[in-house]
Parts: structure tokens; sequence; C-alpha cells
């Protein structure tokens, strides 16, 4: 990152890369608002573009551009973002602006596109997400530096000129301009790794659940099908005039779709994504190869130090617990991914219902395909593959006091205090947290002395249970198969002496205890406590049919 820095600042412009400890992915230097006077005729045309568009003259106004050189010679290096973007966004509005499909762009397009693209080392004839979003803004008014909000900010090169295309671009640059925080995090979080910092990792993620969870409720909130919102997306106008502009013009292509941010591909290597089997999952490894130098080198370094690795063997429940609130935040059903989800879901939907026929990512087909509930599964399959090495764990609070306490006995409400501090979780306006009561001592040492049992019996499950596990297990495989693998079945589980402790003790009946008694002559207390104690001498929590639950142990009850 420092080496990034260093080189832009001497060279005066950003071609190899944004990167920067202040803003991240985002230019540090504002995007140029007009090129050289040789290059008079593509900002001209650049400020009549939204006009143009919805007068359908833009091909007939293109095809009179004369044709200019953008070699070395003549156009600098630090205009070559500006013109790239600027002759990729005319190139993709003459390619779509009307029905009537073209063969070929204009040469006095694809000529000088050639040449700026060979220049910043890009193999693809497509818009960039750096093009579209990265380097398409202005200032409306003088920002704080590292802050990128939609309210004060203004398209640099629009082509529809409309509400959904400024706030729909925009709102994916603040998410890259608030995610600054989370690369700083990543730097800090490696420097701690090798430093064997525990407190120093434990801090860097909480910065970064602290970012997510404004994305999550702020940020991401922006593109808004709300019409009485600030930022209202017309899901039909937005299909219609903004979503057909960046679909690749090749066949095969990678277009700009929202898997281009580059945050995605620092949080999946971050967070320890293995595996990328989905459509969507190949598809962000292959959009790596076209990043700029600085962003691949980024990444590259932070796959060198895994900070998960360290977390998993450091035995804390502090950073436990806030690498698995940070990687929830992230690619949990309420985290960042899951709510994005929900969104494209909404506006696909509508997208295809009223016509549009492919997406940016390549996802075809017409209304009777449903082509959003593949987007919708595809997008799911990607968020499991996140989640793919994630542990099942859970955070465990003591109780600190009871006001009023029990043993006053008083009725109604009690306010009940719950100590965290060494458990992992961290507290926020809205958390739950789960209640296990426990059985009292008493009642079971009374009920195993009942069933003159030690507590410390081998038991085996049942064929009811074993079945019901295998079940259960099943449905879980046909559901996310690709990502689930089911290990084999234990016939005998250990049943420890505190296990009783949140199991329903239940009276029974006469001819409950007139059966047991029979099978004790016949088989003895042994057999009689292993045979009939999952099943008959208590209920477990989960009360109804018996669930497969996962033991801190690893084994199955």
């Amino acid at each position: 990152m420092r080496a990034a820095e260093r080189f832009n600042a001497t060279v005066g412009h950003e071609n190899r890369g944004f990167l920067s400890w202040d803003r991240g992915f985002v230019p540090t230097l504002a995007p140029l608002t007009h090129l050289s006077r040789d290059f008079a005729a593509w900002d001209q045309l650049a400020g009549e573009l939204p006009v143009l568009y919805r007068d359908l003259t833009l091909r007939r106004r293109v095809e009179q551009l004369p044709i200019l050189d953008a070699s070395e010679q003549s156009l600098e290096n630090r205009d070559l973002l500006r013109a790239c973007a600027l002759l990729a966004i005319l190139a993709h509005a003459y390619w779509y602006v009307e029905p009537k499909a073209v063969d070929t762009l204009p040469i006095a397009i694809q000529a000088p596109w050639q040449q700026l693209r060979n220049r910043l080392e890009r193999s693809q004839e497509v818009l960039t997400y750096t093009d579209l979003v990265v380097y398409n803004w202005r200032a409306r008014d003088p920002v704080t530096p590292g802050q990128l909000r939609v309210e004060d900010l203004s398209l640099l090169l629009p082509t529809i000129g409309n509400r959904e295309e400024s706030v729909f671009y925009l709102t994916q640059l603040e998410i890259l301009s608030q995610a600054s925080s989370m690369v700083r995090a990543f730097v800090t979080a490696h420097e701690a790794v090798l430093r064997d910092d525990a407190q120093g990792v434990e801090r860097a993620l909480v910065d970064i659940i602290d970012c997510l969870d404004r994305l999550v409720s702020d940020s991401l909130l922006k593109i808004n099908p709300n019409p009485y919102s600030k930022t209202f997306v017309d899901p039909v106008v937005w299909a219609k005039t903004v979503a057909p502009l960046a679909v690749p013009i090749h066949a095969g292509d990678q277009g700009p779709s929202g898997t281009s941010s580059p945050i995605f591909s620092a949080l999946d290597i971050f967070f320890g994504r293995s595996r990328n089997a989905s459509f969507l999952g190949r598809e962000i490894k292959q959009l790596r190869q076209h990043y700029p130098a600085f962003w691949r080198e980024f990444l590259d370094a932070l796959s060198a130090v895994s900070v998960v690795d360290f977390v998993h063997s450091s035995q804390k429940p502090n950073l436990r617990g806030a690498l698995r609130e940070a990687m929830e935040l992230y690619a949990g059903e309420h985290g960042f991914l899951g709510r994005h989800r929900m969104k494209v879901y909404g506006y696909l939907e509508l997208a295809f219902k009223v016509g549009r026929s492919v997406t940016i990512g390549g996802f075809a087909g017409a209304f009777k395909d449903r082509t959003w509930d593949e987007v919708d599964s595809e997008l799911e399959a990607a968020r499991f593959e996140r989640r793919a090495h994630e542990q099942t764990s859970y955070q465990r609070a003591s109780v600190e006091r009871v006001v009023p306490a029990p043993e006053q006995g008083a009725s109604g409400a009690r306010r009940v205090v719950l100590d965290i501090s060494n458990s992992g979780a961290r507290f926020r306006v809205g958390s739950r947290c789960a209640v296990l009561p426990e059985n009292r001592e008493a009642i079971i040492e009374r009920t195993l002395h009942v069933l003159q049992a030690t507590g410390d019996e081998i038991i085996p499950l049942t064929q009811e249970w074993q079945a019901a596990i295998v079940s259960g297990s099943r449905r879980i495989h046909r559901r996310h198969s690709r990502y689930v693998n089911c290990s084999g079945l234990v016939p005998f589980v250990p049943w420890p002496r505190g296990s009783p402790k949140r199991c329903r003790l239940a009276p029974k009946t006469a001819g409950f205890w007139l059966r047991f008694a029979r099978v004790r002559r016949n088989a003895g207390s042994s057999a009689t406590c292993s045979r009939y104690f999952p099943t008959v001498a208590f209920r477990c929590a989960n009360y109804g049919r018996p669930k497969a639950v996962s033991s801190t142990n690893g084994s199955h009850v």
C-alpha cells in the first residue's frame, strides 16, 4: 500500500490502481473534468450524451467524430483514466441506444479506445468497474477527505441523466469509499498477526464489524424502491434505462457487475474463502486478472497471511467471537451479502417482467424462465461458499445478577444482567440471546438415583433417533449438496454427568414404570438405562420429533 502511494504521488496519476491508506480503493485525486484542448470533441460529446441518448441521435453524432490519436505522443498519462472511461461509456451507449443492432463500433471510438486500453493493460473491449463507478463522480461541494456520500456527489459522465442512474452507481461508490476503513483494518490485522498480537487483531476485527454494520444499515439501503425515499430508484425505470447500458458488447467478456468491486475480493481473501465452484465464485476469480496492477498486488499480499488461522489457533473467546461476528455481518443471512441478495431479487424480478433479457453478469432468459430465481440461487450458493470453512459454535454468557433475586420469591418481571466479557460476543442495540434453562442439581441427582444410573453411562442411539438424524442430514445434503459434507453417524454417544441440566425431566405414568420394571428384570439395570434413557426417561429441550444437534465434542445427540 505504501509503495503504491509513493509511486502514484511521484508520477502524478493513479493509472496502476487506486490504493491508499486514507481512501482504500477509491481515487485520492478527484477525477478530471476535462481533457486537453486537442480532445475537446470527446469532452463536448460527453456533455451532450444524456440529451443525445434520449433523442436517439447519438449514433449519428458519434459517426461525425474525428479520429483522434490516443498514443503517448498525443495524450498525457494523467488523462488516461478520464479518456478511457469517456470512450468506454460512449461505446456502450452507441451500442445499446437503439433497438436496431450494430455490428461494429465506429473507427473514431474503436481505434483510440484500443490505444487507451493497451496503455492501461486492459485486454477486453468492455466497460470496466473503474470506468463506470470508481472514476465516474464529481463532488458537488468540497467534501470531507475520505468520505464520499451519494448526497454530496453527481455522476461525472452520465449517460441517461436520471436519478436511477445517479443513485445506482454512486451508491456503489459510497460503499467502496466507506469500506476504506476495512482496507486499513486488513493491513493492521496482518501486522498484528506477524507480531503475535491478539489484541491488535481483535481491534482490527472490531473495525471491520463497525464498517460492515454501517454498510448494511446505511449505504446499501440507498438503492431504495420506496417512492418516498430521497434516493428512490424506480425498479421499472432502472430496468428500462440504466440496466442495459453496462452489458458487455461481446459475449464472454466480464462486465462491471457488483462482483467487480475489489472490496468483495479482499473480504473473501481475508476471511479465507477456499471454494469458488459456483458461477459467481468462478467469475470473481476471473475478474481479479483484469484488475489494475496495484489491486492485484494488494490482494496477493492479503492472501500471504491468514488471520482466520491465527484466530482459530488462539483459543481466545473474544477473538473468536469478533471473527464470527465479522463473518456474520459479511456473509450471514442478514449481513451484507444476504441483504444484497434480497435487494437484487426484487429489482431483477421486475426488470425481467418488463422486458429485460440479460444481466451484466451474463444471466439470460425470458420472463417465463424466471431468470431472477437463477440469479438468486447463484447468489445464495456463493454466500454458502464463503461460509464453508466456518466452525459451528456459540457464545455463552453468564448471569451476573437477577433483580429481584430468585430467593426473594417475588412474582412478575425480573431484570437479568448478563456478563459477556469473556464470551466473544459484542452487545449492540437489538442483540438477542437464547435462554437454556437448567435443572437444579438436586432433581438431577434424584433422577439418577431413581434410574440407578451414575451419570457416566454410554448411551446407544435407538433406531428412531438414528433414522431422524439420517433424515435430517439428507435434507441438509439435498439443499446444500455442493457445500455440506455429511459425516458418518456414531451409534453410541457419551452421556456426561452435566447433560441432564438442559433436559426436560417430566413425571412418568404408571404404565411407563411397569414397562420399565419389566425390562429391568429381563435385561438388568445397565441395559435398561442405556436402552431407555435417550427416548423415554426424559425429553430433550427440542420437544417433539428427535433432531440432530451438534455438540461441542462433535458427537450427535
